[in-house]
């Protein structure tokens, strides 16, 4: 008898560790498009720049190389929205700055047995340029502003009643109510940038202060002009960075966060494994410039299994069962996310968070597709995905990668 009750016992712990359900965390990249700052309707994305103040090959042939996503460079000011002035104003040379510091040496009972001093001088320089764009202006800023004023007015019946007869008066219904400024033409000032960047130099440390200033005499020159190369040199890529991010809608890379599972002898491992390993392989085919139409048909079957498995777990009260749950509505989080179904991402979230599975994470993930989707709004866009309208936005290209949750 006892022999069969430790058989029986030696049993139960076997199907109990068969079950267990060890998860881990597995990342796997998507791409799509970044959405700048400011949406300019699709059939006004043109642009023409111009430059001055320097000689530099780099910055004369500026208005060449440009990449600007989603947009078309136009080769006259009168056919652009958007006339873009990049003015050079040169390197001012910083004063040399002398400084020192002291170390103390002391006895085993802290009395200072001596002094020494170390020397250096060092120096900025400021590389200094302006970035000018006249046209049209639709910033997400002032969208949210407005999103703030208009929620504020639901509790305030003054500025309700400014805002409704606002909105009434045909006389405003086309005014901008920003006073802006003017480069003299027909365009008005949309957006100012400071592109000037700043470089240091310093000596090594000396005992004396005449080794430091030697040093300095005879290196400071010459890193001077290497800092003005330099600067001249980063300029072109530091214009078309602020403007792709005033107005570009530029390749994105993300790595996400999803969840395995990591116990093979689990009798889910094997489809769970299957539907991460098909994951990885269908969320390569993702582009900043393609329709996620595609992509989403092939990701149907996952998110069928996910949902399935979720809703199978839904009622047990097994730690290991309510982690495997917990799994499968996290991939679906991500998944929705991913194909920006943000209802879809934020009514999984809110599960999570009403059983208390990874809450705090699923909190995060809520306010990132709430964030999102006030984005895609502003856009009036469906997805994260630019529709190409020239030759260079339908190259096969892929951005710099950004861990998120």
């Amino acid at each position: 008898m006892k022999k069969l009750t430790l058989l029986l016992l030696v049993s139960a712990h076997l199907v109990i560790s068969a079950q267990k359900a060890d998860v881990d965390n597995l990342r796997l990249d998507y791409n799509y498009a970044n959405l700048p700052n400011q949406n300019i309707e699709v059939s006004n994305r043109t642009f023409f720049i111009s430059t001055t103040g320097t000689n530099s090959q780099n910055v004369v042939n500026l208005p060449q190389t440009l990449r600007l996503y989603g947009w078309e460079n136009v080769a006259e000011p009168k056919n652009a929205a958007l006339e873009i002035k990049f003015t050079v104003r040169g390197m001012d040379f910083g004063l040399a700055n002398n400084s020192n510091r002291k170390v103390e040496t002391k006895d085993k009972d802290g009395k200072v047995t001596g002094t020494t001093f170390y020397y250096k001088v060092s120096v900025n320089n400021t590389g200094r340029s302006e970035l000018y764009v006249y046209g049209p202006e639709n910033s997400y800023a002032n969208y949210l502003q407005n999103l703030k004023r208009q929620e504020k007015a639901k509790d305030n019946k003054k500025e309700q009643k400014k805002m409704q007869e606002e909105a009434n008066n045909p006389f405003l219904s086309k005014v901008n109510k920003k006073v802006v400024e003017s480069n003299g033409g027909t365009k008005p000032l949309s957006f100012r940038g400071d592109m000037s960047r700043q470089y240091f130099y310093s000596t090594n440390e000396h005992l004396t202060a005449e080794k430091a200033s030697k040093e300095y005499s005879d290196n400071a020159r010459r890193e001077a002009r290497n800092h003005e190369n330099q600067y001249l040199n980063d300029l072109p890529s530091i214009v078309e960075s602020q403007l792709n991010n005033e107005y570009g809608f530029t390749p994105g890379r993300a790595r996400l966060a999803f969840k395995k599972l990591s116990s093979d002898k689990h009798p889910e491992f094997t489809m769970f494994k299957n539907a991460t390993d098909a994951m990885k392989v269908i969320l390569d085919k993702t582009r900043y410039n393609l329709p996620i139409d595609e992509v989403a048909e092939d990701l149907e079957p996952i998110l069928d299994y996910f949902t399935k498995l979720e809703k199978k777990l839904k009622r047990s009260g097994n730690k290991d069962d309510r982690r495997l749950r917990m799994a499968a509505l996290y991939n679906l989080a991500q998944l929705y996310y991913i194909l920006d179904q943000h209802e879809n991402a934020i009514i999984t979230c809110n599960a999570m968070v009403e059983d208390d599975l990874e809450r705090r994470e699923a909190e995060d993930m809520i306010k990132r597709s709430e964030e999102t989707f006030r984005k895609l709004t502003f856009f009036d866009m469906k997805t994260r995905r630019l529709v190409p309208i020239n030759e260079r936005d339908r190259l096969d290209e892929i951005g710099k990668e950004v861990l998120i949750p």
